[in-house]
């Protein structure tokens, strides 16, 4: 019996998406990662309206692609605010950033 690959399969490059595809990808590869790895993470309280996740893919196509976090963060609000319609304002998502730098970390590996 032939069992379904976990892995996705893309027939375009890197280098064919655009940035809003790359970021959908992103976040759809560092949410799968993250059910792995979320125990890092301890938390009390309710859940975030903007997901630990988002806040991940954020952060690492940022690094990719632009020098400043603040740069970054005002090119998203400007040019993605659809694909991320509760991005936090950019001091949170500074703080959010840092506290989730070893799961971001993991991600890198």
């Amino acid at each position: 019996m032939h069992q379904e690959s976990k892995f996705l399969v893309f027939k375009d490059t890197p280098e064919d998406l655009d940035l809003g595809n790359f970021l959908t990808l992103t976040f759809y590869l560092v949410d799968e990662l993250y059910q792995t790895l979320q125990y890092l993470v301890t938390r009390s309280g309710p859940t975030p309206f903007f997901s630990d996740s988002e806040v991940i893919c954020l952060n690492l196509v940022g690094q990719m692609v632009f020098d400043s976090e603040k740069a970054w963060h005002g090119y998203v609000k400007k040019n993605y605010k659809h694909l991320f319609p509760r991005l936090l304002k950019r001091s949170r998502y500074h703080r959010k950033c840092k506290d989730l730098h070893r799961i971001a970390e993991a991600t890198n590996y």
